[in-house]
C-alpha cells in the first residue's frame, strides 16, 4: 500500500509531469563533459538529488544499492515511462525530478545519458570505497560546508555586484545563442547554494534573459571587498572537481597491449585479426617495478580498433627511459590515462595518485614474428 509520500509524488506527477520522451531531444553528436560544463547541468543534477533526498527522508529503509539499481535501469532507456507503484516509486520520483527541469530547458539524449552516468559513477564510486552516497546526500542537504554558507551570506549583503565574463561563461552562453564578449561586465542579482554539484550559483540578467551561472565561472574584480574570499573559494572548488572526478569514476579495464620488441616489424596489420592498424597517440602509464617509480608517456602507437589492441615499439620507449636513469627491462606498461587526466598529471606531478587515474589493460599480449605471419604467445599476462 502506498504511503503518504508516494501519494504526494503521484499527485505532483499527475499535475506537472511531462513524459521525458516529449522533452528529450535527439542525439546532437557532442561529447559531453559534465565537469567542464557544470553551469549547464547543475540544475538538472540538483533537481534529481533533491528528489532522491526527499524520497530517502520518507523511506529511511532505502539502501544505496537500490538507488544505484534504479539509476542504471533509467539509464538503459530514459524515454521509457515507469508506472507509479511501491516497486517503482523511486524511479518515478527521479523521472519527475528530471522532467521538472527539462521543462525549463530540453536536453539531447546523449546529454541525459552523460548526467545519469555521472550520478551512477557517484553512487558506485562511494560504494567501492566503502562509503555511503545516502550519508553524503543527507550531510550536504543538512547544511553543506560552513564556509560556503558564510560566503553566500556575505555575498547576499553585497547584492547586486559586478563580475566579468570568463571564457567558460562565454562558451556556455554562445551555446544558448547569446554572444558575449570576454571580460564583459555583468550584474549578479542573486546567489544560492546548489549543494555539491554546482556549488554557489549566481543569477545574471542579460539581454532580457536570466542565466544561472556558477560562481567558479565568473571573474571578480580585485577592488571588490570579498574578492580574496571569492578567489579562494573558486580555487578550492576547481581542485575539488578535479579530485572528485578521479575519486568517483570507476576505472574499468580497457584495451589490450603489446610491447613490440622487434626492430624490423612495424605491425602495419593487426597480429590478431590481420586488419590494417591505425596510428594513435596514447598516454601510457609505466611502472618501474624495482624502484616503484610511476611514469606517464604520451606515445604514438599502432592501434587496432577492432581488437582494441595498442602496439608500442620498445626501441622508441627505451631511449626515453634511459634518460631518466631507469632500465627498460624493469619497466611494465600497465595502462592508459584519459587525455584530461594526462594534462592534470603534467601540471600536478606531486599532488595526484596516477594509479588511481589509470585504466589498466584488459590483458598484455606477446606475439612472435614468423615467416608465415604472427602467432600469439603462450604466456599472456593479465
Amino acid at each position: 500500500m502506498k504511503n503518504k509520500y508516494d501519494e504526494k509524488i503521484h499527485q505532483k506527477i499527475t499535475a506537472a509531469y511531462v513524459p521525458l520522451k516529449e522533452l528529450i531531444l535527439e542525439d546532437n553528436g557532442k561529447e559531453i563533459d559534465v565537469i567542464k560544463y557544470f553551469t549547464d547541468y547543475s540544475r538538472v543534477l540538483g533537481s534529481i538529488e533533491l528528489i532522491i533526498h526527499s524520497f530517502i527522508s520518507a523511506h529511511s529503509e532505502t539502501k544505496d544499492e537500490e538507488i544505484l539499481s534504479v539509476l542504471k535501469e533509467i539509464r538503459k532507456n530514459p524515454l521509457r515511462e515507469s508506472s507509479l507503484s511501491e516497486e517503482n516509486a523511486l524511479a518515478s520520483a527521479i523521472m519527475y525530478g528530471m522532467s521538472e527541469e527539462l521543462q525549463r530547458r530540453k536536453l539531447a539524449i546523449n546529454e541525459v545519458h552523460a548526467l545519469l552516468d555521472w550520478l551512477i559513477h557517484e553512487v558506485e564510486g562511494r560504494l567501492e570505497k566503502g562509503e555511503s552516497y545516502i550519508t553524503m546526500l543527507k550531510r550536504f542537504f543538512k547544511g553543506g560546508i560552513k564556509n560556503k554558507k558564510n560566503l553566500i551570506d556575505e555575498l547576499k549583503k553585497h547584492l547586486p555586484f559586478d563580475v566579468l565574463a570568463t571564457k567558460e561563461l562565454q562558451e556556455t552562453l554562445i551555446k544558448n545563442g547569446v554572444n558575449i564578449k570576454l571580460g564583459e561586465r555583468l550584474n549578479v542579482e542573486d546567489v544560492f547554494d546548489s549543494k555539491d554539484y554546482g556549488g554557489i550559483l549566481c543569477t545574471i540578467p542579460y539581454e532580457k534573459q536570466v542565466f544561472v551561472v556558477s560562481l567558479t565561472h565568473l571573474k571578480i574584480e580585485k577592488s571588490h571587498q570579498l574578492s580574496r574570499k571569492i578567489i579562494e573559494y573558486q580555487n578550492k572548488r576547481l581542485n575539488q572537481l578535479k579530485i572528485e572526478s578521479v575519486k568517483i569514476r570507476p576505472k574499468k579495464d580497457r584495451y589490450y597491449f603489446f610491447l613490440n620488441p622487434y626492430t624490423d616489424a612495424a605491425f602495419t596489420k593487426c597480429p590478431e585479426c590481420n586488419r590494417k592498424t591505425k596510428i594513435r597517440k596514447f598516454p601510457l602509464v609505466i611502472l618501474f617495478e624495482k624502484t616503484k617509480i610511476i611514469f606517464n608517456l604520451n606515445k604514438i602507437c599502432k592501434f587496432c580498433p577492432y581488437c582494441e589492441l595498442i602496439i608500442a615499439k620498445k626501441d622508441e620507449i627505451k631511449p626515453i627511459i634511459e634518460q631518466m636513469g631507469q632500465k627498460s627491462d624493469d619497466m611494465f606498461v600497465c595502462g592508459t590515462l584519459d587525455k584530461e587526466d594526462f594534462k592534470y598529471v603534467q601540471d600536478n606531478q606531486q599532488n595526484c595518485n596516477m594509479m588511481k587515474m589509470a585504466y589498466p589493460f584488459k590483458n598484455v599480449w606477446n606475439f612472435r614474428v614468423e615467416p608465415a605471419g604472427w602467432i600469439i604467445g603462450k604466456n599472456n599476462m593479465k
